[in-house]
């Protein structure tokens, strides 16, 4: 491919989707880019199916944090999968400080739409940070010493 090919040029659908989705907070390219079938697995035992339900889980991180960015440092692409790493940079409402963690996904596209990932991201540097679990709270888990109340449903 020739350095002047539109594609070589041209920013890549995760690069776009992160930049507008999570940077720019553009509601609006949740539904250009996730496909309309489009599935999210990560947390939650059931994925994340469709726009509206992903618009849902934007609506809760960004009323939840402030100054969010995130950078994609590396992506690859075999065929329509892609794989990359990002790190995150997000300021918890009411704080001052950001935290900072990372992850990355594998993620199935389809010209400019995602139509699927399998997200793995850092969310327990995440807690970390944000004061929710003790630093080193794996550590601590592993080694018995990390005690937490569980409720009660």
């Amino acid at each position: 491919m020739s350095s002047t090919d539109n594609d070589s040029v041209r920013e890549s659908v995760v690069r776009e989707w992160f930049r507008r989705v999570w940077n720019q907070l553009d509601v609006k390219a949740i539904d250009e880019l996730f496909a309309p079938d489009g599935v999210a697995h990560w947390l939650d035992a059931e994925p994340v199916r469709g726009p509206a339900a992903f618009r849902g889980f934007h609506s809760i991180l960004t009323s939840s944090f402030h100054d969010i960015h995130v950078k994609v440092v590396r992506e690859m692409q075999v065929g329509d999968m892609v794989a990359f790493q990002a790190e995150v940079r997000l300021v918890p409402i009411g704080q001052d400080t950001p935290i900072t963690f990372n992850g990355g996904a594998f993620a199935r596209v389809q010209g400019r739409q995602i139509l699927e990932t399998w997200d793995c991201w850092n969310f327990l540097g995440l807690l970390e940070g944000m004061g929710t679990l003790p630093h080193g709270a794996l550590r601590l888990a592993l080694a018995g010493e990390l005690k937490l109340s569980r409720g009660t449903t």
